[in-house]
């Protein structure tokens, strides 16, 4: 009897087939996404060094991003100063020629007027240049409201409130905030309510402030008098002719009322949620500084729904009115300042990645101190020649600053595109796939596969024709 032992071998050959097909597969995964590691089986230690180079690609991207947009923002700015310097030069013109007695009242006339126009020109073109929201060349203006109550009560707090409102107005100018400051007093004006005394930075403020006084036993209702100097109807459609004249694009409008509350407290509760809804919807933000004898929520609602605060500074006269001005001169410092812009220039932590723009800077006539400018008069237009140059020199300062800064953002761009392109160039030599290698490799594969299923065949036809021969003997 003939036994025939073919099973080993045929396991043998299939293995082979089957080990063949799955390096087959590999290669063909290879060369159809480029890479040699796919999964984590196929090199471990490789994965983790491409992933952490992949990462830090990524941030190197991110950071690349981050100068870009502080160059253009760089340019923008610089762009805007250098028409804010020649219309300076075309203002210096005027101002000479009007520094000439030979023009008559109709010429000089004339050349002030475009004098005039060219200082309103900066100012437009001061607070019109900016990168998306930020503005470039002028601070941001806040208007701030005080209303004092007068009442007997309040000796100890107005005594405060004068002694505060260098260390406030420091705060806010700090923070590179254009403040407009108002100046009105509840009470005396029965009929009333409040009476404005200083509109918003109208240059009477600080004499209005130093005169205030206490006026006597008077009443008055709170939530009226935020009303009326708001500059929102009242609840009987009503406006006011003491209402604070915001300034035109001013960022934030804010009132701040300080009272000791004698008085107020057991009426007018009803309008208090009426009050509070209009003064939101005014986008009017209401801080009250107050001594709450009575009642320490009195003025919550209030100062919540328009995004202000209720100070409450304690039982002793005048004490903690200073910390309140500094809390609510911080809020807004912290809502609207900018004294700085600082770029993450680098993948890496800590200061020596970051870039500082020294920008906003203040290009407006105000910053520039040409407010009072005028070529009205000869003497006038003399002065002005001085305050142009001033200016310039300003202005060429500022240019200068920025394109230093600048200069270093362009060098820390050219670093980190060299760098990311050479930690690309490093992860494509660890992971990309040879193709000429895997190409022949493939091929190798196949042509083993395909050897393998001959023999697999030719093993099995050799058996069918040995079955047939012993069954041709029988």
């Amino acid at each position: 009897m003939i036994i025939l032992h073919s099973h080993g071998v045929g396991r043998g050959v299939k293995q082979t087939s089957r080990l063949a097909t799955e390096e087959q597969k590999s290669s063909l995964e290879r060369l159809s996404t480029g890479s040699r590691v796919n999964h984590a089986k196929d090199d471990a230690a490789r994965l983790g060094v491409s992933e952490n180079l992949e990462a830090a690609s990524r941030s190197k991207r991110a950071a690349i991003r981050n100068i870009e947009d502080a160059m253009s923002m760089a340019q923008n700015a610089d762009g805007g100063l250098e028409t804010i310097s020649n219309t300076l030069k075309q203002a210096r013109v005027l101002a000479i020629q009007a520094s000439s007695e030979t023009l008559d009242a109709t010429e000089r006339a004339y050349v002030q007027e475009e004098f005039a126009g060219k200082v309103d020109t900066i100012n437009d073109i001061a607070n019109t240049t900016k990168y998306d929201t930020t503005p470039l060349l002028s601070y941001a203006t806040v208007d701030v409201g005080l209303i004092v109550d007068v009442s007997q009560s309040m000796n100890g707090e107005i005594t405060e409130v004068k002694n505060s409102i260098a260390s406030f107005v420091s705060t806010l100018d700090s923070a590179n905030l254009q403040a407009g400051l108002g100046l009105a007093e509840m009470g005396p004006d029965i009929t009333d309510n409040v009476t404005r005394l200083a509109d918003i930075d109208d240059g009477n403020f600080g004499a209005e402030l130093n005169n205030l006084s206490i006026f006597g036993q008077v009443s008055m209702d709170p939530f009226a008098s935020l009303f009326q100097t708001s500059g929102v109807d009242d609840f009987s459609g009503n406006d006011d002719p003491d209402a604070f004249n915001w300034r035109e694009g001013t960022q934030r409008k804010t009132l701040v009322m300080i009272t000791d509350t004698f008085r107020e407290t057991s009426v007018y509760l009803t309008t208090k949620n009426l009050t509070a809804q209009a003064m939101q919807n005014a986008e009017v933000e209401v801080h009250t500084i107050n001594r709450p004898i009575h009642n320490t929520t009195y003025y919550d609602t209030i100062a919540s729904l328009s995004g202000g605060q209720n100070h409450d500074i304690g039982d002793s006269s005048g004490s903690g009115i200073s910390g309140a001005l500094q809390d609510i001169a911080t809020s807004l410092s912290d809502d609207y300042g900018v004294t700085s812009i600082e770029v993450q220039a680098s993948d890496k932590a800590g200061a020596d990645s970051l870039i500082q723009l020294d920008l906003p800077v203040n290009a407006t006539a105000t910053g520039l101190g040409l407010t009072t400018a005028s070529v009205a008069t000869v003497e006038e237009a003399q002065t002005a020649i001085g305050e142009i140059d001033s200016a310039l020199d300003t202005v060429s300062g500022y240019r200068s600053t920025i394109g230093a800064a600048t200069n270093r953002l362009q060098k820390a761009l050219d670093a980190e595109t060299r760098a990311k392109s050479d930690i690309d160039h490093a992860g494509e030599n660890i992971t990309s796939a040879d193709i000429a290698t895997e190409s022949a490799e493939s091929v190798r594969q196949q042509t083993k596969a395909q050897a393998s299923q001959a023999i697999m065949a030719q093993s099995a036809r050799i058996q069918r024709l040995a079955i047939d021969s012993l069954l041709n003997d029988k």
